[in-house]
């Protein structure tokens, strides 16, 4: 069996080494490169898996079957759209285009290309996610009443917390759980309620701090706190726990859970085991590349989900911006 050949663009997003690393190691994908428009980045990347750093993207899109899209969010949508253009399978680090007109672009131009497009919500494929889908597909909680999400992590830095580069709390960690939600009960966001601030570091120049409230199409509700309120040495990206109250019970998950700590000489390390999110993702990526579709029954997100989650992220930021609520 012949490897899919992969590629990753950009080195710009946290994850981007998680993919390097995780496509070097998969049986059955070949990295044949790094391409990063900021040369310097993408050479640093390259040098520290002891990857080819390609410095033209047409080049490298010929040599490959399909690419992680891993740069600024703001630079989205020209990457993936050079990638479709090309031929080429596509994995995008979330946003998918950072506003729903483009992402619903993106949506169409795969689908005439016959090309698959995933979006990055690599929280799907947590276990206790699953189990929690499992939970309403079975109807174990009943009809859903309310939901109560968090998803507070450390504040990433650099253009994250820059306006313009398509930062801010909301943009980087709402999206999960706004995600989750769609996923788990097959429900639309119909109005968005929602607060921003920046609380926590004043020094950028972009939300650190918000509250959601979103009403869904059956009637209940969900609120959900995406802040960067954790300190910079909070030994993961973010510290994601779902509650999904039913009629019938109630049930929650902590995609962080399965953890060891370890007590040294250099401080207090938390060590995750268990399945990689991230890792597992990536597997069903590049199988998908080598079927020529998304794979059925998998939890990679479509790119469908990822318009959906960026039209309620826009309502967010138009309801913290105009004080009261906004319909889709």
């Amino acid at each position: 069996m012949n490897p899919v050949r992969m590629a990753v663009l950009s080195g710009a997003h946290v994850h981007a080494d998680t993919y390097v690393s995780t496509l070097r190691q998969l049986p059955g994908a070949e990295l044949v490169g790094i391409w990063d428009h900021v040369l310097h980045r993408g050479r640093d990347l390259a040098e520290r898996h002891g990857v080819l750093f390609e410095a033209d993207l047409d080049r490298l899109l010929e040599r490959c079957d399909g690419v992680v899209v891993a740069a600024e969010n703001s630079r989205h949508y020209p990457v993936v759209l050079a990638a479709l253009q090309a031929g080429k399978h596509v994995l995008c680090e979330k946003p998918l285009a950072g506003a729903a007109s483009r992402a619903r672009d993106l949506v169409a131009r795969a689908q005439r290309l016959g090309r698959v497009l995933a979006v990055a919500f690599a929280v799907r494929f947590s276990p206790a996610a699953i189990r929690l889908k499992t939970l309403m597909n079975n109807g174990a909680l009943g009809a859903l009443v309310a939901a109560v999400g968090a998803n507070c992590g450390k504040m990433p830095g650099g253009w994250f917390a820059q306006k313009g580069f398509g930062g801010g709390a909301i943009w980087d960690h709402a999206v999960h759980l706004i995600d989750l939600l769609r996923w788990m009960t097959g429900d639309e966001v119909k109005f968005v309620f929602a607060r921003s601030a920046t609380l926590f570091h004043p020094d950028i120049e972009v939300e650190d701090a918000a509250h959601l409230q979103l009403r869904f199409s059956r009637g209940w509700i969900a609120g959900l706190d995406p802040s960067w309120s954790r300190p910079a040495s909070y030994p993961t990206w973010g510290g994601l726990q779902l509650r999904l109250v039913g009629e019938k019970g109630t049930a929650e998950m902590d995609a962080f859970s399965e953890f060891v700590k370890e007590y040294g000489e250099q401080g207090v390390h938390r060590r995750i085991y268990g399945d990689d999110p991230y890792i597992c993702m990536v597997e069903a990526f590049v199988e998908a590349v080598r079927a020529g579709r998304m794979p059925p029954e998998s939890p990679l997100a479509p790119a469908e989900d990822g318009w959906a989650v960026e039209r309620v992220v826009e309502a967010a930021y138009r309801s913290a911006r105009i004080g009261r609520e906004v319909a889709l």
